[in-house]
């Protein structure tokens, strides 16, 4: 057993000042038995806060062989044990009939023991050492050995100090962390949740530290409790989170750790990259973010062409028009940046001059040839024949265009029209007359590019 000693000053000399240790009442047992005329007296406290003349006192009388008076004391604390204990014995007279006897057992026995010519007469007595290790309680008896005779003795026994062994060191468990942690980097405040153990002699505080230099210290607690502390988690980077219980009598601190990775700082602004006019279709780009030698890391680059109230699914646009591009850096942890500084850009192809949403082809094929870049398919056909067109529409964003009417038309007019279906295709089987050249266009829009 691991004990460590602790030095209780619990009483005082009879005649002295109180003493300040205060302990339960129910710590202080006291028992008087009487085989003679005349009964024994005892003083008693309130609780172990031990004062003048308590223990037990046999006033000025006469007493018959085998008259006893018993002092006992127990630890009130859990996991621990009396070291030594100190018990003040004074008389009234000498040579007085009187055995005593101080120990770890019920009866006193297990101990020291005084002979009644060895304790001088007077008010200022003899203090007994008892050594007790590993005893719960210690007891005083006094016991009158043969008839005393005129005149009358005056005895006091009175229990002086206690030195206690605590056994039980403090204890640390279960240590848990909680918070918004996006791919395991904290992005704020942290709940620490534990439990903390020890016995109640000697407690000491109970607590959070962060590795970077904070504290937290919620003072003692009971034993066994669930403990929580909402804290900082400190700057960016790894920390250790370590809980803590103090106590004194030796014991060092327990202690339970855990480490965690923090990132609560967004990554740098990117700019976008003004890109090569006439590109088609356009892919957007930036100069480089930085997420700092602490931080998680860039993830992505966001774009949006409407001031951030929406994102772009992607970094290329193939929707005809004009555009004010921002762009800004997620990290891994989820923080955003601010959004860039906007940037025009300009894709190819003439914009929308009818309602409804922009349109262009996704997907073509024309007699399962795909057009060039710039939409045109050779084909050598004879007037009044025909060719089959296959086509997916598509808005900027890629999402299909669904009922969406389609019109075939040359120089001379419309040649063929349809509608698109739920998955945004179309067939269309358009005759070939003098002019040669075919435009597409959806919904009274301009025409329909790849």
């Amino acid at each position: 057993m691991n004990t460590r000693g602790a030095r209780l000053i619990a009483v005082t000399a009879v005649g002295a000042g109180a003493a300040a240790l205060a302990l339960p009442a129910a710590a202080q047992t006291a028992a008087i038995t009487d085989a003679g005329s005349q009964a024994w007296q005892q003083g008693l406290s309130n609780g172990f806060g031990l004062s003048t003349q308590t223990g037990v006192v046999a006033p000025a009388g006469t007493y018959q062989p085998g008259s006893n008076a018993t002092l006992g004391w127990c630890t009130p604390y859990a996991a621990s044990t009396i070291a030594s204990a100190v018990v003040h014995v004074t008389r009234g007279q000498s040579a007085s009939p009187v055995a005593f006897r101080v120990g770890p057992n019920s009866d006193g026995s297990g101990g020291a023991s005084i002979a009644d010519s060895a304790i001088p007469t007077g008010t200022v007595g003899t203090n007994i050492v008892l050594s007790a290790p590993n005893s719960a309680c210690v007891t005083a008896r006094v016991i009158q050995t043969s008839a005393a005779t005129s005149p009358a003795r005056a005895w006091s026994v009175a229990l002086s100090d206690v030195s206690l062994n605590d056994e039980q060191g403090p204890g640390v468990a279960g240590i848990e962390v909680h918070g918004p942690a996006p791919n395991g980097w904290f992005t704020g405040p942290i709940t620490v949740l534990w439990t903390s153990s020890d016995n109640d002699l000697l407690r000491g505080t109970t607590g959070v530290e962060i590795s970077d230099g904070s504290t937290t210290d919620l003072g003692d607690a009971a034993t066994g409790s669930l403990e929580s502390a909402t804290v900082s988690p400190g700057a960016d980077g790894a920390h250790t989170v370590t809980v803590y219980r103090t106590a004194g009598g030796g014991w060092p601190t327990a202690e339970m750790t855990i480490t965690i990775k923090v990132d609560r700082t967004p990554p740098s602004v990117p700019q976008v990259v003004a890109p090569i006019a006439g590109t088609f279709p356009v892919t957007l780009m930036t100069t480089a973010s930085t997420d700092g030698a602490s931080g998680s890391g860039v993830a992505r680059i966001q774009f949006t062409t409407d001031g951030g109230a929406t994102t772009l699914l992607g970094p290329t646009l193939t929707r005809a028009g004009r555009y004010r591009v921002q762009a800004r850096a997620v990290d891994l942890a989820g923080n955003a940046s601010m959004w860039s500084s906007a940037v025009d850009v300009t894709v190819p192809g003439a914009a929308s001059t009818g309602s409804g949403t922009t349109l262009h082809l996704a997907r073509v094929a024309i007699d399962g040839r795909t057009p060039n870049a710039q939409a045109w398919v050779a084909l050598t056909r004879t007037w009044s024949s025909s060719f089959r067109m296959v086509a997916t529409l598509a808005d900027g964003l890629g999402r299909v265009a669904t009922h969406a009417r389609v019109v075939a038309a040359d120089a001379h007019g419309v040649l063929a029209h349809g509608t698109t279906n739920s998955a945004g295709h179309i067939v269309l089987t358009v005759p070939v007359r003098r002019s040669g050249t075919v435009s597409l266009t959806a919904n009274g829009g301009g025409p329909l590019v790849r």
